[in-house]
């Protein structure tokens, strides 16, 4: 363009001598090109600027997107670098924490490797184990079955397989691992196992600690729950688990229970306190341990009650050779505190499967011999019958109707007479009760007494007989028979009974009677239980103005040095002594000794069970005061009483 327009500067005159408008079209139209190529030049240079802004606006947009994006990304590698610091120092202090914990908890770790069987335990699990001198830190399996007590091996190894077969979520045992020689820790071993594709354990894992302190505790509750304080023998707890096992789990063909009582142990306890009664029973349970043989155990069920669990035994004759071995070595007195006591034992015993099925029942019937025993004399051993469950259930028929009886007062006093022997006439009645059943007649004491004893029904029976024989009395006075008194039993219970002299004292107002002429008989074995108590009493009762006797005389202690010491007014021999002695000349000297040194006492005296008019001879030749038996009377029911006052036994 710059060349072109040079050009027509050169020959500018020569344009001036053409046409002025050809020169001016020329012009124009060089003009116009110039002017045209101008505009193409600026569009051109326009659109390429323009374009260039836009790339440039774009690649500014872009740079700033991009560089934006950089900023965030930077700022998200950093946010990232700085999180993963922290995870990397929060796994530092993790580790760091687990290896404090590890190192300082109770429990330790371990890790078995199954393909290897190799055993990784942290330093505290080795000390738990034993293991703690050991330089490798990996063990075997065989390592670890060596340490574990032989009798509990059977039980870990089958919990473990199970686990690793996937029959248990984990795996959990306790047993007891040899730590050195003959010592060893109770652990608790607790983990769960990995397992590939297959189902195959490839590995395990857990804890293991240290459980002494817990299986202390443990023991020390069995000890309280399974096993008594005072003869640390197993007890009822213990008893029914013990048979239970018998007959469940181990299924022992056969077995005898040997239900074992102290004789009269209620009276000593009652008597001599209950420290004596603990000595007592603890020394019982020694002498039985001393007795003890292979496949038995001794149990005590409480208060005087043991049991003997005799297992694997082949007929009776050998139970009956163990009960006699028993009870022969309890002859002897036991001492205590400078008070002597005999000790006897009465077993009642039966058998598995033959007298019951169940602990319940097996010691329901040997229950049943020992009552047998208890009534029948005591010191001795009975084996169950089925006539004895018949008898059983004839005496809670029995007590059924005695309940009965004292509430409908379906009883009655008879009197047997006893003779002044100087003066040759009746001068008192000895009251006797008797029990008009309503279907089987009339009943003797003897059939219902002892269970009235035992039951406890004796103190309401007992207190209506009292009342009675003060009424009766009273009567007999008002139609002026003053001289007469009424002679009462009282039994071992009723002298124990607190409400005893209050009774009295309530009676002599309700009834007016005399009670000058009321006479307590007691027997020697109820005064003898606990001297201080019935000295107590008996002055109580004197101090009202009863008379006392002492019953039975010669069935006891026979012992003549207590005569001064109780208050009592009558001494009576009991006609079983009587009977002994009266055809023998040693006998006679017996009772003619008995009888001064009663006089000496100041006591008089009556002789029980008088049969023959020479056994009167005798009594009346050696100044025996009063006699009492069938060679006067049995004893009548009240309307026959009075028939004896009349008559003179001198003629």
């Amino acid at each position: 363009m710059k060349r072109n327009i040079l050009f027509a500067m050169d020959y500018y005159p020569l344009a001036i001598r053409l046409d002025s408008e050809m020169s001016i079209v020329i012009a124009f139209s060089a003009l116009l090109s110039i002017a045209l190529v101008l505009f193409v030049f600026v569009v051109r240079q326009y659109l390429l600027r323009a374009k260039a802004e836009k790339e440039y606006a774009i690649a500014q947009t872009n740079f700033e997107a991009t560089n934006l994006q950089l900023v965030e990304s930077e700022k998200e590698l950093n946010r990232q670098f700085h999180k993963i610091n922290e995870q990397k120092e929060k796994l530092k202090i993790s580790r760091e924490r687990y290896r404090l914990a590890v190192e300082g908890a109770e429990v330790g770790i371990w890790d078995i490797d199954m393909s290897k069987r190799e055993v990784y335990i942290s330093k505290k699990g080795q000390q738990i184990v034993g293991f703690e001198n050991c330089t490798n830190s990996f063990i075997t399996l065989e390592d670890i079955k060596n340490k574990i007590l032989n009798t509990d091996l059977e039980e870990v190894t089958e919990k473990f397989h199970k686990h690793l077969d996937k029959e248990s979520e984990t795996f959990e045992v306790k047993c007891r691992i040899h730590v050195e020689n003959d010592k060893y820790s109770w652990v608790n071993i607790r983990g769960r196992a990995l397992h590939d594709q297959e189902g195959n354990a490839i590995r395990i894992a857990g804890s293991l600690n240290n459980i002494n302190k817990e299986k202390l505790v443990e023991a020390r509750i069995n000890k309280l729950a399974y096993y008594d304080s005072l003869t640390a023998l197993p007890n009822r707890a213990y008893f029914n688990q013990l048979i239970e096992q018998y007959i469940q789990i181990k299924k022992v063909e056969k077995f005898a229970l040997f239900l074992v009582d102290i004789d009269n142990f209620k009276a000593v306890n009652e008597s001599l306190g209950h420290s004596y009664g603990d000595e007592i029973i603890i020394k019982v349970a020694e002498l039985l341990k001393l007795h003890l043989k292979e496949n038995t155990e001794l149990i005590r069920l409480g208060g005087d009650e043991f049991v003997i669990v005799v297992s694997h035994i082949s007929e009776n004759a050998e139970l009956k050779d163990y009960a006699n071995q028993i009870i022969e070595q309890f002859g002897k007195p036991f001492s205590y505190k400078g008070v002597s006591f005999p000790i006897t034992l009465s077993m009642g015993i039966s058998t598995y499967p033959m007298d019951g099925l169940k602990a319940d029942e097996l010691l329901k019937h040997a229950d049943m011999a020992l009552y047998d025993v208890k009534v029948n004399g005591k010191n001795g051993y009975k084996m169950f019958s089925f006539e004895l469950d018949e008898s059983f259930n004839k005496r809670l028929t029995l007590e059924r109707d005695l309940r009965q009886a004292i509430l409908k007062e379906e009883f009655e006093l008879y009197y047997q007479p006893k003779l002044d022997i100087e003066l040759g006439k009746v001068l008192g009645y000895e009251a006797l009760i008797r029990w008009n059943h309503p279907q089987k007649g009339l009943i003797y004491p003897l059939e219902f007494i002892p269970l009235a004893e035992e039951t406890g029904l004796i103190i309401p029976l007992g207190e209506w007989v009292i009342c009675q024989s003060a009424k009766q009395l009273k009567e007999w006075h008002i139609m002026g028979h003053n001289e007469l008194t009424i002679a009462i039993n009282l039994s071992a219970k009723q002298f124990k009974d607190v409400h005893l002299v209050n009774l009295f004292k309530r009676i002599k107002v309700e009834t007016d009677v005399d009670i000058t002429k009321l006479e307590l008989e007691i027997t020697e074995s109820t005064a003898l239980v606990d001297m201080n108590f019935a000295i107590q009493v008996l002055n109580d009762l004197k101090r009202l103005g009863l008379k006392l006797s002492l019953d039975d005389f010669g069935t006891g202690y026979s012992s003549l040095n207590y005569l001064t010491q109780l208050p009592i007014d009558h001494l009576k021999i009991d006609k079983s002594f009587l009977n002994n002695t009266i055809e023998h000349k040693s006998g006679e000297e017996i009772i003619k000794s008995v009888i001064s040194l009663a006089h000496a006492c100041k006591l008089k005296v009556i002789a029980e069970g008088v049969e023959t008019k020479k056994q009167l001879d005798f009594l009346r030749g050696e100044n025996c005061d009063m006699i009492q038996g069938y060679y006067i009377s049995r004893p009548v029911p009240t309307s026959e009483a009075l028939e004896f006052i009349c008559k003179d036994y001198n003629e």
